[in-house]
C-alpha cells in the first residue's frame, strides 16, 4: 500500500466508499500509511488524520473527487546515489544523478536541469528508502554503507526504489563495514574506560590492513591529568602514528580532527565508549557555528559507560555516513575486539610502523617473522609494542593451522571414492576426481589469462 501526499491516489476512494465496511478498511489502510511513513518518507497526514482545510472543505466526503490540482510528479525513474545509512534489509540511498528513459543523466543533484520545464524532487525527496534486488544478494554481493550504488524503479509518492547495481569501491572496511572512504580516525578515550595497549594494537593492526590514512585520536583528555595525557599521547606518537588529543568538554583538537576530515569520506571507530558520537556532535556544532547558520539539532545518540564493567553501552547500533563541513564523516558502532581474519601471519609484520622503520628486510633471512631468528635485526632490542606482535603472530598461525585442518577434515570426511548407479540398479565404486578447485588450470585458460594481462598493459602505457 502506497503513501499519499495531499491524496494523489484516487483509486482507493471509489473502492473504500463502496466497501461494506468502510470504516475498518480506512482504519485499515491508515494504519498500514502510519507504518510506512515511520521511516524517510513526507511528513504528509494520513486520510483518517485530514481535518477541513482550505484545500479540503469541511463537506468533503471520502468517495468524492478533489478538484484541486495535484503536483505532477518527477518522470525520472533510475539514477545512481550513495547509501547514507543501513539497517536490516534497508537502505537510505541519498541521490546524486537521476537518468532519463534512455539511460543519459537528465539532473545532477545541486545543479539545474537540462529541461527546465521538467519536475524534479523537492524538498526532503532527495534521500529515498530501498532495498537491494535479489539478483544481487544471489551474486553475494553485500551493499555497505558508503556505496555509489544504481538505483531503479523510483516511487515519488512513496519515496522508495531499489538498488540493481553497486559502482566499484575505492576502499572497503570490513569492521565496520564501511566503503569509499579516504581517512580512519580510530578513538580511544583516556579514562571511563581506561586506555590498554592491547586492544588497541588490534585496532590499529586492522586499520593498517585496510591500507587507509590513519590516524588516533585519545578522546576525555578531561578526565586525565595533563602529564598523564601528554605521556599517552608521546607512547602512542612513539609506535608511528599522528595523534590527535581531543576532549568534547573543552573543545580541544576539535580544529585538528576537522582539518584532517576536510575533503574527505572519514570513518570513527574504535571500543565502545570513546566518545565517538559525542565528537562527531561536536564537531557538528562546530561546522554548522562556523558557516553562519543556527546549529541543527543533534540526533547522534550518545549514552554513559556502564558503571558495573567500566564499558560502553553499545548506544550507536547501525552505520551511518553523516555530511560535515566540506567532507563527510561515518558514525560506527562500538565493538571490543576486531577480527584480523584477513591479516595472513607472514603480513602481520608489515602493519607495524615500528618494524617498517627497523627495515623488515634487514634480517638474515627473507621468512623472518621476528621470533629471535638468526640473524633478526627486529627483535633486539626490544620496543613496546613487541610482546603485543608476538602474540597476534601466535594467534593468527595458530588459527591458519586450524583452519587448514578443518580443511583436511572435510576432504577425509568425503573420502576418495563415490557410488555410481549403473543399468539395471548395479551399484559400483568409482574414483572420485578432485574438485575444479584444485586442478590444474588448462592451456587454453593460461593462454587466456595472458592475453587480458597483456592487453591490460597496453591500456596502462
Amino acid at each position: 500500500m502506497q503513501s499519499v501526499a495531499g491524496l494523489r491516489c484516487t483509486a482507493l476512494r471509489p473502492f473504500i466508499a463502496s466497501s461494506r465496511q468502510p470504516a475498518l478498511l480506512l482504519a485499515c489502510v491508515s494504519r498500514a500509511w502510519g507504518r510506512e511513513r515511520a521511516g524517510l518518507h513526507r511528513a504528509t497526514p494520513t486520510i483518517a488524520a485530514l481535518k477541513p482545510s482550505s484545500e479540503f472543505p469541511a463537506d468533503y466526503h471520502i468517495g468524492q473527487t478533489s478538484s484541486v490540482p495535484l503536483a505532477p510528479l518527477c518522470p525520472l525513474l533510475a539514477g545512481t546515489g550513495q547509501v547514507m545509512a543501513a539497517q536490516a534489509n534497508y537502505l537510505r540511498v541519498r541521490l546524486e544523478e537521476l537518468e532519463d528513459a534512455a539511460g543519459e543523466v537528465a539532473w545532477r543533484a545541486g545543479q539545474a536541469p537540462q529541461d527546465p520545464g521538467m519536475p524534479l524532487p523537492g524538498p526532503g525527496e532527495d534521500t529515498l528508502l530501498c532495498t537491494a534486488r535479489g539478483l544481487l544478494k544471489k551474486m553475494q554481493t553485500r551493499v555497505m554503507v558508503g556505496d555509489r550504488v544504481h538505483l531503479s524503479g523510483i516511487d515519488w509518492t512513496s519515496l522508495r526504489g531499489s538498488v540493481d547495481g553497486v559502482h566499484p569501491r575505492s576502499s572497503v572496511l570490513h569492521e565496520p563495514r564501511v566503503a569509499n572512504v579516504s581517512r580512519l580516525l580510530l578513538v580511544f578515550s583516556l579514562a571511563a574506560p581506561p586506555f590498554d595497549p592491547g586492544p588497541a594494537t588490534r585496532y590499529l593492526v586492522a586499520g593498517e590492513a585496510a591500507g587507509l590514512d590513519l590516524s588516533v585520536v585519545l578522546n576525555k583528555a578531561d578526565l586525565v591529568e595533563a602529564a598523564e595525557a601528554q605521556a599517552l599521547v608521546d607512547e602512542v606518537t612513539s609506535w608511528g602514528y599522528n595523534v590527535i588529543l581531543a576532549s568534547t568538554e573543552t573543545g580541544v583538537g576539535l580544529a585538528e580532527m576537522a582539518d584532517a576530515m576536510a575533503g574527505h569520506t572519514a570513518v570513527l571507530a574504535g571500543p565502545s565508549g570513546g566518545g565517538k558520537s559525542s565528537l562527531i556532535n561536536a564537531l557538528a556544532r562546530r561546522a554548522t557555528s562556523a558557516a553562519g547558520v543556527d546549529p541543527t539539532p543533534v540526533e547522534q545518540a550518545v549514552g554513559e559507560v556502564s558503571p558495573r564493567i567500566g564499558r560502553g553501552r553499545h548506544t550507536t547500533r547501525n552505520v551511518t555516513l553523516l555530511p560535515l563541513g566540506a567532507g563527510a564523516v561515518v558514525d560506527t558502532p562500538g565493538f571490543n575486539q576486531p577480527g584480523l581474519e584477513g591479516v595472513p601471519p607472514d603480513r602481520l609484520a608489515s602493519f607495524f610502523p615500528e618494524i617498517r622503520a627497523r627495515g623488515e628486510r634487514a634480517c638474515a633471512f627473507a621468512n623472518c617473522r621476528h621470533l629471535g631468528e638468526p640473524g633478526c635485526r627486529v627483535a633486539q632490542p626490544p620496543w613496546a609494542r613487541y610482546q603485543h606482535y608476538v602474540a597476534l603472530l601466535e594467534e593468527r598461525v595458530a588459527a591458519e593451522r586450524e583452519e587448514a585442518a578443518r580443511a583436511v577434515g572435510k576432504k577425509a570426511r568425503q573420502g576418495t571414492t563415490r557410488v555410481k548407479a549403473r543399468a539395471g540398479g548395479r551399484r559400483v565404486l568409482e574414483a572420485k576426481l578432485e574438485s575444479k578447485t584444485h586442478r590444474r588450470t588448462s592451456r587454453r585458460s593460461r593462454h587466456q589469462q595472458l592475453a587480458e594481462l597483456a592487453e591490460e598493459g597496453m591500456e596502462e602505457v
